[in-house]
């Protein structure tokens, strides 16, 4: 008779002690801004509700690059705007994979709470840009080796990369020349040596 009864209660303090590690948790998280980048969605699912926590972290580390994208596109007069939405893509996709989530309330009223660390986003920056001067070697490559398209393409991508990163006027690399260059003025610079040549 006693079990039965204390059953229910260490139940609802059970339930009551993880709801306020969660808020603990959040609220340590809200409190730290410069370590964790957070949303926390609303919705009538679960489903709705982490869709719009994950959207708001996206919105947030889209602000890095947004000014980069709209120069890309109004330089190029939107020739590029579906390959710039793939790459706005590709940042979602690998930011999505690595925030971790907090159920803080089940469905009618779902709330769910989703956070990254800082420094994973600055690793999926960190990769991008390998990935930018990978693209730039293997331009060089199909340059030496008059395979013009190819050579295009991989500046072209190269370059579109390079603007959508939050540091893209920092990005160096060592040419086949042995010679560092900065990125974002010396693959322009590439397009066009390619694009006379291709015009030969």
């Amino acid at each position: 008779m006693v079990r039965s009864k204390l059953l229910p209660l260490l139940v609802l303090l059970s339930i009551t002690f993880v709801n306020t590690l969660h808020c603990q948790s959040v609220s340590e998280i809200k409190a730290n801004p410069s370590l964790f980048i957070w949303g926390e969605g609303r919705g009538n699912t679960l489903k709705s509700a982490d869709q719009a926590a994950l959207a708001e972290i996206i919105g947030q580390i889209s602000v890095f690059v947004e000014s980069n994208f709209t120069r890309l596109v109004s330089e190029t007069n939107g020739n590029l705007k579906e390959l710039v939405n793939d790459v706005i893509n590709t940042y979602s996709v690998a930011t999505l994979n690595n925030a971790e989530r907090i159920t803080i309330s089940n469905e009618p009223d779902a709330v769910v709470f989703r956070f990254i660390k800082r420094s994973e986003v600055n690793r999926i920056f960190e990769s991008r840009k390998n990935k930018i001067i990978e693209l730039a070697h293997s331009g060089e490559k199909a340059l030496e080796s008059v395979s013009i398209s190819d050579a295009l393409r991989c500046f072209y991508w190269s370059l579109t990369l390079t603007r959508s990163h939050p540091y893209s006027s920092d990005i160096k690399m060592i040419n086949k020349k042995g010679r560092e260059v900065l990125l974002i003025t010396w693959l322009p610079e590439q397009i066009g040596r390619a694009s006379c040549r291709e015009r030969v």
